[in-house]
């Protein structure tokens, strides 16, 4: 991974900062286990997270983004 700079085999806040700055927008959304750092899997996730964010792709789940039972007016 490109990502991990000091090759620990995670990826920090830090280096996805340093990676893409709008990418750690979705580092939260992203650290599943919560320990401040990404794994492999998690870090797919944050590229496909920012994927959706930059295309403006709806969440899945959801249609155009609202949310699930609410009707859009």
């Amino acid at each position: 991974m490109r990502a991990d700079v000091n090759k620990d085999g995670t990826v920090s806040r830090d280096e996805v900062e340093r990676l893409d700055n709008r990418m750690s927008r979705s580092f939260n959304a992203a650290d599943a286990d919560r320990d401040g750092k990404l794994n492999l899997r998690e870090f797919e996730r944050l590229r496909a997270l920012s994927r959706g964010a930059t295309s403006g792709a709806a969440p899945a789940g959801t249609a155009s983004g609202a949310s699930p039972g609410r009707s859009q007016r």
